[in-house]
Parts: structure tokens; sequence; C-alpha cells
């Protein structure tokens, strides 16, 4: 019996995960990338499972187990008539996209979801009600239910994704949906057959159940207010560090697998049934949250791998200490529904938080850091040396104590760093010498408070609170930091160059000096000596099949700070910049920040959205150039890299004309999947590489990048074939063609 209920509860929780990017990935090229499709994707879900969840404690709460598992048993066959999952229209014009998706994954996957999504507190709650020996504290078996989630979710990338189309996981999801109704079905067959059953031995662990538990008062509004914020607080840490390792660390695809993963295991670890010491837990979490709060002073960006441990490690304390707490606060079986409820709430919260509120919010990621400190609140307290003193001398300390250590280094950091830049000697140990004392001082300080909860979270949080006054500082003149949903854009003002920069990543970078001839030259990528420049310049003067200037219609994926621009300064030219973000817009064409747009001499024009859709609107053959520039970032927008998107952007092509892909990702190498897809459509393709040394990057502007481009015909890329560093592209038959129905990351990962 035991072996059922736990297989049932696996198999639902792994549907779940499974169906979830499943349905995204079936919706993005109707709708493409935008934050609002993947945003709308997840509150659909999240707001699906609260319903699931709200539905197995109303019904056992009305009904009572026995006569709710014969009610569960229809419910459950119910979306058998609904399946396969699916997007079952496109959307019409002018309907809102948002209202739309709402109502495509309704009802393409509503129903089988909001099913699945009762398994995990449901049959918890039944097998409490079967009399088995186990039944007095079901709990462990919600490690088998985020068991099977974190199987999915390693699963889907990893195995089902790279080796199965759409259409087959459809039908592999529509094959788990079966098997797990029948098991559900069985698992509702036990409890009646248990209702029915009159020997003794059977009735009499029943009996000694429902007398532990029938007097069991409701739980206050504190300790429901506590589950929630014991659910809020590993939910938001998770979207945090996940947001915070991607963008400030490394720009690796697919990192967010890892951070989901830990969430998932500390469920599995706190709900077996040994769970880990909360006072070791207690002990551990300050220390890793120190190394954090350490990180974030020195503004640490390597060694990467040894940060990612760190910051993961963070994750794992943090979010188990707060499960382990949860499981601590525990109902006895009878509430069991009502504080799954209560836990699915706090997630979705912490969610909301980070993908909705805290853009809005905060304008860098504050959530991350102020999380961490809330984790360090819900340590549990333990006895400690200061407990000698005063009550009211200790609540001044944990106040006082942190100002006085975020104070302490922003003055010895200002101090130690001016005194050693008087002494010419000293230069080469300065920083070393600054960091030990700046740093190391209040650190340590910060430390003698491991022992009170709240004055130790605010110490680290004053420490947080220093890193980023230093971020400013390092930055030079910072000339603009905005947040969007996706991500935070700095424009900083230096000696040499003006940079827009997300994270790790350099969307583009402009000479600061105000001599024109100079803040003409397009730099980074983009720079006259790279792939790019050598494409534009080799057909500046061409003339295509039809008659007309090749580059007189060009347009341009990925705006950045606009400097393609600048390639384009005759009146006669005409320019369509497709950007999904109108933050990244306001900053190109404001003069304040770079030039190259407000300088153009062509006319230009922006189209807001996802540039496969926006580019899908344009007349066929309108363009002699398209150009794709949304690659180089940890979010590959994979529906962009489709044979049915080239096949589209071939369709906008004048005769002759070029696509030019900028695949420059320090992660993935997108070169074979374009070269094959090229090789599908029967289409001309060249690359190019450009390889720059980092002091040429720093005196020069001009960035490494690699280039593939596209045409129709051979003969169409012959003023590049001219020149022997434009190359054919390497395929590798590990491959394979990439479209709306397949696609394979891993495969193009680079794991070097």
């Amino acid at each position: 019996m035991l072996a059922l209920f736990a297989l049932t509860i696996f198999t639902g929780a792994a549907l779940l995960f499974l169906v979830q990017p499943m349905m995204a990935k079936l919706a993005l090229p109707l709708l493409g990338g935008s934050p609002a499709v993947w945003n709308t994707c997840v509150l659909f879900f999240q707001a699906a499972l609260l319903a699931g969840y709200a539905y197995a404690h109303w019904s056992v709460k009305w009904l009572g187990p026995r006569r709710q598992a014969a009610v569960h048993i229809a419910v459950v066959l119910l979306p058998l008539l609904a399946l396969p999952v699916a997007i079952g229209h496109r959307p019409s014009a002018g309907a809102s996209p948002i209202l739309w998706l709402l109502m495509a994954l309704g009802a393409g996957a509503g129903l089988p979801f909001l099913v699945a999504s009762t398994c995990g507190p449901l049959t918890q709650r039944w097998f409490a009600a079967t009399g088995h020996s186990r039944g007095r504290d079901p709990y462990f078996l919600y490690a088998a239910s985020n068991a099977g989630s974190l199987l999915a979710l390693l699963a889907y990338p990893a195995l089902i994704e790279p080796l199965l189309p759409l259409g087959e996981q459809r039908d592999l999801w529509t094959m788990g949906y079966i098997v797990f109704a029948a098991l559900t079905v069985a698992c509702a067959g036990v409890v009646l057959a248990r209702a029915r059953a009159g020997a003794a031995e059977a009735r009499a662990p029943r009996a000694a159940l429902i007398a532990a538990t029938s007097d069991d008062p409701a739980p206050t509004a504190l300790r429901r207010a506590k589950w929630v914020l014991l659910a809020f607080i590993p939910s938001s840490l998770t979207l945090g560090a996940t947001q915070y390792l991607s963008t400030d660390i490394a720009a690796v695809p697919m990192l967010w697998v890892v951070p989901m993963a830990i969430y998932l295991l500390t469920f599995v670890f706190a709900f077996a049934r040994q769970s880990p010491s909360l006072p070791a837990l207690a002990r551990l979490l300050p220390v890793s949250a120190l190394g954090l709060a350490v990180a974030f002073l020195i503004d640490a960006r390597r060694p990467v791998w040894v940060l990612m441990v760190l910051h993961l490690a963070g994750l794992f304390l943090g979010a188990l200490l707060c499960h382990c707490r949860l499981v601590a606060m525990r109902p006895a079986p009878s509430r069991l529904t009502e504080f799954y409820l209560w836990i699915a709430l706090g997630g979705v919260l912490g969610g909301a938080f980070n993908a909705l509120a805290a853009p809005v919010i905060f304008n860098s990621i504050v959530e991350y850091p102020l999380v961490i400190v809330l984790a360090l609140l819900m340590r549990p307290r333990a006895a400690s040396r200061f407990d000698r003193l005063p009550r009211w001398l200790l609540f001044i300390a944990d106040f006082a104590i942190p100002v006085l250590i975020g104070g302490l280094a922003l003055w010895l950091d200002d101090h130690i760093r001016g005194d050693l830049v008087e002494h010419a000697a000293m230069e080469d140990r300065r920083e070393v010498l600054r960091l030990a004392v700046s740093i190391g001082i209040p650190s340590m300080l910060c430390y003698l408070l491991a022992g009170r909860p709240v004055g130790y979270a605010l110490g680290v949080a004053a420490l947080f609170a220093t890193g980023m006054i230093f971020g400013y500082q390092r930055d030079g003149e910072r000339l603009l930091t905005e947040r969007t949903f996706y991500g935070v854009y700095t424009v900083s003002r230096g000696e040499v160059f003006t940079t827009l920069v997300h994270g790790t990543t350099t969307h583009g970078l402009q000479y600061t000096v105000a001599d024109p001839q100079f803040r003409a030259i397009p730099l980074g990528y983009y720079h006259p000596l790279g792939p790019i420049g050598k494409l534009i310049h080799a057909y500046r003067d061409t003339q295509g099949p039809d008659g007309r200037h090749l580059l007189g219609r060009a347009a341009l994926v990925g705006m950045g700070t606009g400097a393609l621009a600048a390639y384009f300064q005759d009146p006669r030219q005409r320019i369509t910049f497709h950007e999904i973000d109108p933050a990244m817009v306001a900053i190109a064409t404001n003069p304040a920040y770079f030039t190259y747009i407000p300088d153009c001499k062509a006319t230009w024009n922006v189209e807001l959205g996802d540039g496969r859709l926006t580019l899908a609107a344009a007349p066929d053959g309108e363009f002699g150039l398209i150009v794709l520039d949304a690659f180089t970032s940890d979010a590959i927008p994979v529906h962009l890299l489709t044979k049915e998107a080239v096949e589209m952007y071939a369709r906008k092509l004048r005769p002759g004309g070029l696509i030019a892909v900028h695949i420059s990702n320090q992660y993935v190498d997108l070169e074979p999947p374009l070269g094959r897809i090229a090789e599908h459509l029967g289409m001309a393709c060249l690359v190019r590489r450009d390889d720059t040394s980092e002091q040429v990057q720093r005196e020069s502007g001009r960035y490494s990048s690699i280039w593939l481009v596209m045409a129709h015909g051979k003969a169409d890329l012959a003023p590049l074939s001219r020149d022997a560093l434009w190359l054919s592209p390497v395929l590798r038959p590990e491959v394979g063609l990439w479209t709306d129905d397949f696609s394979n990351l891993w495969s193009v990962f680079d794991w070097n």
C-alpha cells in the first residue's frame, strides 16, 4: 500500500513539472519570448496549482476522505477527454495576447494540470485515512512528490527535449497521465475498501487515528502566517539566486535548472523520515551568509565556479532551514490539506514578489540579499553567552552594532584608500590592504553577533548595503541604473568609453570623447574591422538583381546602443530596429548616453516586440539586410533560430539579400544548428570569427565576435567569399535540424 501511494504522488508531481515547459514551448512561436509570455505561463500554472490545493482541502473538509475518494475517481478520469495537451489555435489580430494565452493554457492543459496538482496533498490525506501504521504522520510522502518534480525538472532539458519533438512529448505526457489516473483510482479503491472493511484490525488503527486528530485545534493566524513566510523565503531565494548567478556571475544558458533542483531537493530532505538537524543548519547558515555578504562587498566575479558553489550552498542552507522549520510546525493529518494550501500560497507569493513586484520596486537585484537576511531571521534562537546581559541592552545592540558595522566599513574603505593613494610605494599592495582592513574588521565584528538571530541578520544586511554602495563607487560615473523584466541595465561613463552593461554582458559602448569623428565609430562587436563591419563595407555600394541598393532597407533585431546605425548615413536608406524592451530603446536614443542613433542620417524607426513576430508582420521582399543580435546572454531565444523562423526571414529578403546573425556566446556554439538549417533550406552560408586580445579590447573597444551570414544563393555571398577569413560553417552530426517542434540546446553547449 505504501509503495502504491508513494508511486502515485511521484508520478503526479513529475507530470506537473513536465507539462509546464512543454506548454511554454508550444506558445513561444505564436507569441514570442517576451516576459509577458513567460510570466503569464508561470502565473497560470501557479494559480492552477493553488486551485488544485484548494480543491483538495475543501473537498476533503466537506465530504470526508472516503466520500471524497469516490467523487475523485470521476474527477481524475474527466481530463482524459481533453488529452493530449495542446495550443488549439493562433491568436487573432488585435486580441490581447495575455488574455489569449490564459485562455489557451486553460483550454489546452488547464484541466489535466489542475487534477494532477491535487495529487500531493490529497493522496497523503487518503493515506492517513487508510489506517496504515505510517498514516499517523504521512508527511514523509511529500518527499516522494518533490523527488518526482526533481526527476522531471532534470529529465525535460536533458532527455525529453533533446530526444523528442513536441508531438511525441505530448503523447508521452498523455501516456503518463493515463498511468497516473490508474494509480489514483487504485489509491481511491484502497480507501473505499478500507472504509467497508469491518475487521477489528482494520478498524482499530482508524479509530485511534480519529481519536488522535478529531480534537486537533485550528491553527492560529500567526501559525498560518509563519507557514506562508517559511514557504515564501525559499521560493523567492531560488529565483533571486538564479537571476543573480545568470547575470552578475556567468551568463550560462539553462543555469536556472540547478537552483530549482536544489530547491526541490531541500523539500525531499526536509520531509524525509529523518530530516536534517535544525541546530546544525542554524550554525551553518550564518557562515554561508557572511561569505555571500563579503562576496558582495568585494564585487567578486572570479573564480566563477567558486562563486557558484558559494551562492548555491547559501540557497541550499537557507531553503533547507525554512523547510525543516515547516516540517517541525506541521499539523496533525486531519489538517494536512490546509497546511499544503498555505505552503502553496507562500510559494506563489515568493514567485510573484521576484517576477512582478521586485522589478517595479527596486532598480537592482535587492530582493536576493533581502531574502537572505529574512532566512537568517528564521533561525531558531539558541542559548548564547549574550543571554546574561540585560534584555534592554541586547535589544539596543541588535540595532546599534549593525549600524556600526556598515559605517565602519565605509569609513575604513574611504580613509585607507585615500591614505594609500598618497604613498606610491604601496600602490601594488593597496587593494589587498584595503580589503583586509575595511572588510575584515566589520565582518569579524558582525560574526560576533552570530548567537543573536536578529542582530546577526541586521549585521549581514549592513554588509550587503555597504557592498551596493561600493558598487556605485566602482563604476565611476554611473549615468543610469534601470531595471526591467529583462534585468538591470547600467550606463557608466569612463575616461575612454561609455558602456551599457547587463550583468556580465556588455551590450555596447561608445567613445566618451566629444570629437564627432571618434563617436561615429561603432565599437564592441560592431567595430569596422570586425566581421559585421567588413560585411557592410563589402556591400556598401552593391545593387541587388532588382536594381535597388541592397543596403537601402535593413532590419536590425536587437538594439543595444544602436551602434549599427553608424553604418547607415545616407538619407535614402531606411532602417528598422526590432527591440523587445522599451527601456533599451530609451537608452539607445538618448543623446546623453549614446549618439549612434541620434546622429544617424538615415531614416529609422522602431518596432517594439519579439523580433520574430514583428518581422513576420513586415511585407515579403522588404529588406536587403536582416541582422539578428539577441544571443549573447544566458537566455537564448531558440524560437528565433528554428527552421520556420529562418524560412520567414528569407521571405522578407530582397533578391540578393543577406541574413547576418551575431552568434557570439561564451557557453553556446550556435554555428552548427544555423549551418544545418541553411543546408536544409538550400541557402548559402559563411561564418567569420574575429578574436582580439584583452589589450586590444581595452584600447580600441573592438570585441571578439562571431558572425554568420546566409543568403539565397552562393552568388549573393561572392563579395565575402573572396575573403579567406569567411569560412563554411562547421556542422556536427549530433546537432540535428532545429524546428519549432524540436531543438536541443545541450547539443551545442560548450563544456569548456
